[in-house]
């Protein structure tokens, strides 16, 4: 049986004293920057999880739920379903909120595993690797959203490749002629996807050329001038926005610079939004089945605690069906 990782080991490799591991991974206490990020690295490297209650194991029954950011109305759908199903089978859900940083999304991983949760459903925020925490975990992992490269967990989704390129498609046949893309840092995945679906479709009908796609600061700075600047500069008649936070930013740039919807610039967007009824001005969108998103993530975790031989069957990818919303 391999050596317990214990905190004394973090600190050895760290440099640094136990009371300062233990500040990191406890939050009690404020550690600099540059010490926690060294923490935090060694703590992912040798995979410590930290004091569990072993004990607790047979009679919890909780389920944790790490989303990439609660402002994006999409998660707060399925957080709502997956809180239903999961309340029908008297289990109990630990929500997180990783708000797109890494080493958030690790330390409410490492939290849920010191509560000993049954299962952990977990929109990641980095594309590529899971965290080594992650991998060591004996208990059902199943992804939603955004998976990884090495995907060696269940996945509940959409086709978000086919989902950017029917979006970009849809804005050609209603009549835009030069359509750009509005998204985030692509290293996420969904977004990744999205612009790669978007690629497709001006290869399609030869606009690759054309292509004009705008990577934002995910809630970090104001754009507005930088996507006006986008849409005059390449006469652009047609926008695709990856995300409805993004849509927001795009509306909010045009009426400022006095760019009229839909009269100028066409937009579709993804995800539903309740504040959409207060617009003056149509959006088409790609409608996502959050709700099945949700229900299935929760079934799929239950389902594997039943089934003993859970560990023993290769992942599933579960791809839902889109709906494109014409306004």
């Amino acid at each position: 049986m391999p050596k317990k990782v214990t905190m004394r080991d973090v600190a050895d490799r760290a440099g640094v004293s136990i009371a300062t591991v233990s500040h990191v991974v406890n939050k009690t206490r404020h550690v600099n920057k540059t010490t926690r990020d060294i923490v935090l690295n060694v703590i992912e490297e040798i995979g410590y999880m930290g004091t569990i209650d072993t004990t607790r194991k047979d009679t919890t029954r909780l389920i944790g739920l790490v989303i990439a950011d609660i402002r994006e109305d999409f998660y707060t759908e399925i957080v709502k379903a997956a809180e239903t199903v999961a309340c029908d089978n008297e289990f109990s859900i630990i929500l997180c909120d990783a708000e797109d940083d890494e080493q958030k999304e690790l330390f409410y991983i490492r939290m849920l595993l010191q509560h000993n949760v049954q299962g952990i459903i977990l929109a990641p925020i980095n594309r590529s690797t899971p965290p080594a925490i992650l991998k060591e975990a004996d208990i059902p992992v199943v992804l939603i959203d955004r998976c990884y490269e090495e995907q060696n967990y269940d996945f509940i989704g959409i086709n978000n490749f086919s989902a950017g390129k029917e979006a970009t498609l849809h804005l050609r046949r209603h009549g835009a002629k030069r359509v750009g893309f509005i998204g985030y840092d692509d290293s996420v995945f969904t977004i990744q996807q999205r612009i790669q679906g978007y690629l497709d479709a001006q290869e399609v009908l030869g606009e690759t050329e054309n292509a004009q796609i705008l990577r934002l600061k995910y809630h970090k700075d104001r754009s507005t001038s930088k996507i006006a600047n986008m849409v005059r500069e390449n006469k652009l008649d047609g926008l695709v926005c990856g995300t409805s936070h993004a849509c927001y930013e795009t509306i909010s740039a045009l009426k400022e610079h006095d760019i009229r919807i839909p009269e100028d610039v066409r937009i579709i967007t993804f995800d539903e939004n309740k504040w959409f009824d207060y617009l003056s001005f149509p959006l088409s969108v790609v409608r996502q089945p959050t709700a099945e998103i949700g229900t299935l993530a929760v079934e799929f975790v239950i389902n594997k605690l039943r089934n003993p031989l859970r560990g023993k069957y290769d992942p599933r990818k579960i791809l839902l069906d889109f709906e494109i919303i014409n306004r």
